[in-house]
C-alpha cells in the first residue's frame, strides 16, 4: 500500500493546522457602502497571531442608487440610510464552523401611478453557511483466499462541498440545502432540498433529493456515527438518498416525532438498497420516553419504527452490503429479484447515560416475486460507546438522531488539551439467503476508537473481522482501517 506524498501532506497539514488551534484572537473589517471591503491590519490588532486560527473574520457592504445620495447628503439620519437601502451583503468567518453570509434585495412595488395605490416594500434574503466535508482512508485486509480480491488501498471517501441556511422569499420562508461531492471516484449531487417549515395541518414539508426517514443509523450524518461505515444490515435495507418530497412534525415537546414521504431514484447512492423501483413510500416515527438533559450525565431512551414500502409495476429488488468497509467490494449480493412487491420494515433502540450509550436496530425485508414465491431477508446490530473523556452524544429531538460530538477540551499543546477519546464496539448480522436466493451471510465484529481533536478534525481507527458465508466464496476477513475527517 503506497502512499504519495501530497495525501501524506494534507494528512500532516490537518494534524498542525489542529494543534494550533488554541486560542484564537477575533480580526477586524472595514466596510464601504459601495461594497468594497478591507480587512484591519492584522499587526495592528492587540495580541494577534498570524499562526492562531481566524475566529472571525467579516466582510460586508451594500449598494444602491438612495444610499449613494444619502451619502452626499448634509448628516442624514440612520432611519433615511436604512430606508435607502437596496441591495446588502454580509460574509464573515467564524472559528470551528465555516464561511456565513447573507444576501438580501428589497424589491418596492406600488404606488400612486400603480393599479397598487400603496407602496409595499418586500425583501427576498438568503442567508446561510458555506462548508466543507472531506475524510481520507487508509484500508487492509487479510482474508481468506475463497472471498476473492479483497484489496488494500486508500481513497478519498467524501468531498464535498455545501451550502445551507434560510430563503426569506417576501413573506415565504424556507431553508434549502446544496451539496456537490465525490466519492470513489464519482462526481455526484448529494442532498439538495428545500424545506417549508410549519405549514399549518401539514407540518414541516421537504421537497428535493435527500436522506430518506428510515432507521436510526441509516438517517444520522456520516460526521455523528460511531464507526467508519455503517452497519452491514443498514447498508443492505435501508433506503438511503432519494428524490422525493416528505412531511415531518413533532409532538409532545419534541418527545414524539414522525416523518414520511414519498420518494424516487435519487442523483447517487452511496450507501442503501441497491432496487430499483417506480416509486417508495417511507416513513419513521421516534419515541424519547426518557429525556434528561443534565448538563453533567445526560441520560435517554430512544425508540424508534420505520417502514419502506416499494412500488413495483416494474423494477427488481437487490441488496447487497460491503463488509463495513468502504474500500472492500460488496461480499454478499441477492442480485436483482423481479418482484411484485416489497416491503422492509426497522426497529430502533438507543440508551444514553453520561458518557456510556447503547444502540441497536432490527432491520427485516419481505418480497413477493413476481413468480409467486416469498423471500425473507434480515439482518440487526448492536453497539456501544464510552467516552473517556467525559463527553457524551449529543442528541437532536426535532429529528430523532444523534448529533455532532464537541470535545470539552480541543487537542491543543498551547492549552494542554487532549480532545476527546471514544470506544465502540459492533456486532452486525446480516442474512439474504433464502430458498433460490443465495445472497449470503455475513457477521462483522468492529471496535472503534475515535479521537476528536476539535469541532473541525476527527481521526478513526477500526478493526475488525469478519465471518461470511457465501457457499463456495466464504471464509473470514480481517479489517484494519483509519480515517481522518474534516467537517466544517
Amino acid at each position: 500500500m503506497k502512499l504519495s506524498v501530497w495525501k501524506i501532506g494534507f494528512a500532516a497539514g490537518c494534524l498542525i493546522i489542529s494543534l494550533l488551534g488554541g486560542k484564537a484572537q477575533s480580526f477586524g473589517y472595514g466596510e464601504k457602502s459601495d461594497g468594497a471591503q478591507t480587512i484591519d491590519a492584522m499587526q495592528n490588532q492587540p495580541g494577534s497571531n498570524l499562526i492562531t486560527p481566524l475566529e472571525t473574520l467579516e466582510l460586508r457592504g451594500e449598494n444602491s442608487r438612495e444610499a449613494q445620495d444619502l451619502s452626499t447628503a448634509d448628516n442624514p439620519t440612520n432611519d433615511q440610510a436604512d430606508k435607502g437601502k437596496k441591495f446588502e451583503w454580509n460574509f464573515y468567518w467564524k472559528k470551528w464552523e465555516g464561511l456565513y453570509f447573507l444576501v438580501g434585495q428589497k424589491i418596492e412595488f406600488g404606488g400612486p401611478e400603480s393599479f397598487i395605490p400603496s407602496r409595499v416594500d418586500q425583501e427576498i434574503k438568503v442567508t446561510g453557511k458555506i462548508g466543507v466535508k472531506l475524510a481520507f482512508d487508509a484500508a487492509a485486509f487479510a482474508h481468506d483466499k475463497d472471498l476473492g480480491d479483497v484489496n488494500d488501498g486508500v481513497e478519498f471517501r467524501r468531498v464535498r462541498l455545501y451550502a445551507q441556511g434560510d430563503l426569506f422569499f417576501f413573506t415565504l420562508p424556507a431553508s434549502y440545502k446544496l451539496e456537490w461531492g465525490l466519492t470513489g471516484g464519482r462526481m455526484y449531487f448529494e442532498e439538495n432540498f428545500v424545506t417549508f417549515p410549519n405549514i399549518p395541518a401539514v407540518g414541516t414539508v421537504t421537497i428535493g433529493n435527500f436522506q430518506t426517514p428510515m432507521t436510526l443509523e441509516g438517517v444520522a450524518s456520516s460526521r455523528d456515527i460511531t464507526f467508519m461505515e455503517p452497519s452491514s444490515p443498514i447498508q443492505a435495507f435501508a433506503p438511503g438518498v432519494k428524490f422525493g418530497i416528505q412531511t415531518a412534525r413533532t409532538a409532545f415537546n419534541e418527545r414524539v416525532t414522525w416523518a414520511a414521504g414519498l420518494f424516487a431514484d435519487g442523483f447517487a447512492r452511496d450507501i442503501g438498497d441497491a432496487s430499483q423501483a417506480l416509486g417508495r413510500v417511507i416513513g419513521r416515527a421516534t419515541w424519547l420516553p426518557l429525556y434528561n438533559e443534565d448538563p453533567v450525565s445526560p441520560e435517554l431512551i430512544h425508540l424508534g419504527l420505520g417502514g419502506n414500502y416499494l412500488l413495483l409495476p416494474y423494477g427488481d429488488v437487490r441488496y447487497q452490503s460491503r463488509p463495513e468497509a468502504h474500500l472492500a467490494p460488496n461480499l454478499v449480493d441477492t442480485g436483482n429479484i423481479p418482484a411484485e412487491n416489497a416491503f422492509s420494515l426497522s426497529a430502533e433502540a438507543a440508551w444514553v447515560k453520561g458518557p456510556y450509550s447503547l444502540q441497536g436496530e432490527y432491520l427485516h425485508a419481505f418480497i413477493k416475486e413476481k413468480d409467486g414465491g416469498n423471500f425473507n431477508f434480515k439482518g440487526f446490530y448492536v453497539s456501544g460507546s464510552w467516552f473517556l473523556t467525559g463527553e457524551s452524544r449529543p442528541y437532536d429531538k426535532a429529528s430523532g438522531v444523534f448529533g455532532k460530538v464537541l470535545p470539552k477540551k480541543n487537542l491543543s499543546i498551547k492549552n494542554g488539551g487532549l480532545g476527546a477519546w471514544e470506544l465502540g464496539v459492533r456486532y452486525s448480522h446480516l442474512d439474504l439467503n433464502d430458498g433460490p436466493v443465495q445472497g449470503g451471510r455475513m457477521n462483522i465484529l468492529m471496535g472503534g476508537l475515535n479521537w476528536y481533536w476539535n469541532p473541525v478534525f476527527k481521526l478513526r481507527l477500526n478493526l475488525g473481522y469478519g465471518d461470511i458465508d457465501k457457499g463456495a466464496s466464504s471464509g473470514y476477513l480481517y479489517i484494519f482501517q483509519t480515517r481522518l475527517e474534516m467537517n466544517f
